[in-house]
């Protein structure tokens, strides 16, 4: 029997199993391929590994569970942001303050964990590669967590708006990292909605290409460590969500199940 998401992943992947199908089906193919989940927060068992490969299969996973997380993530951030909503408060400024930051550094982590899924298997050239093709988000995101603040304004409806960003030095248009507020004009400003939704509808096929171009990889890893995936699912165990506590991998011993002292890896 083979893993699928939709029946066998943890709580984040069954909840997202859908979004992935539609946006990021290679996401599916890499997991059911390499990774799986046993039904209680640990990754599916893998023989015939040595210790090396063994880590850098959880090495792995890790980094690609944590790219479905911030894609994910920053897709119910702007469902959240289609709501209608004004602002008429400090409390509700402060909301959508924060969730602009979390958007952008989400967007950061994207970026560095596909980098890093690509580092672990794949030649070094094909690691830059993936990292230059989001090089232009990663920079919006560096103005936005390490420049000044980004303007915004609050227009007649009390619906929000902010600053275009720049994503490349060379830009002639949109604030960037050293420019003071009154330097953006009404016309480069945005409802933060569409800025949102113009950064996943950009985003989305990226990571979609990036992680077909990655399952390549993962396959010629397979072939050559010589792993077999074992299915070993129950929906009765304890601990549907993927944990951050994580054992030391062995060639003999892989992950041992869920125990009192508060459980193991991730999905």
């Amino acid at each position: 029997m083979d893993y699928n998401i939709k029946e066998h992943g943890d709580w984040l992947e069954k909840q997202a199993a859908d979004y992935i199908n539609t946006n990021i089906p290679a996401y599916e193919l890499i997991w059911k391929s390499l990774i799986g989940h046993k039904g209680n927060g640990q990754m599916a068992t893998m023989q015939n590994l040595n210790d090396s490969a063994a880590r850098t299969r959880v090495d792995f996973a890790q980094h690609h569970y944590t790219i479905l997380e911030s894609l994910y993530f920053m897709q119910l951030m702007a469902d959240d942001e289609n709501k209608i909503k004004t602002i008429i408060s400090f409390e509700q400024y402060r909301i959508v303050i924060n969730q602009i930051m979390s958007f952008q550094a989400y967007s950061g982590r994207l970026r560095d964990n596909i980098g890093e899924c690509f580092f672990l298997i794949a030649p070094k050239e094909e690691a830059e590669k993936a990292i230059k093709k989001l090089e232009e988000f990663y920079n919006e995101r560096h103005i936005y967590i390490h420049g000044r603040k980004v303007p915004f304004s609050i227009d007649a409806d009390n619906i929000f708006k902010i600053a275009l960003v720049k994503r490349s030095t060379i830009s002639s248009t949109g604030f960037g990292k050293d420019m003071p507020w009154e330097s953006i004009s009404d016309k480069e400003m945005n409802y933060l909605t569409d800025t949102f939704n113009k950064s996943l509808t950009e985003l989305k096929p990226l990571v979609q290409g990036l992680l077909s171009n990655l399952y390549q990889f993962v396959n010629k890893f397979i072939h050559k460590s010589g792993g077999k995936l074992i299915f070993g699912y129950s929906a009765n165990l304890e601990s549907p969500i993927s944990s951050s506590i994580n054992p030391a991998p062995s060639a003999s011993a892989y992950f041992p199940d869920i125990n009192s002292s508060g459980g193991n890896y991730l999905s």
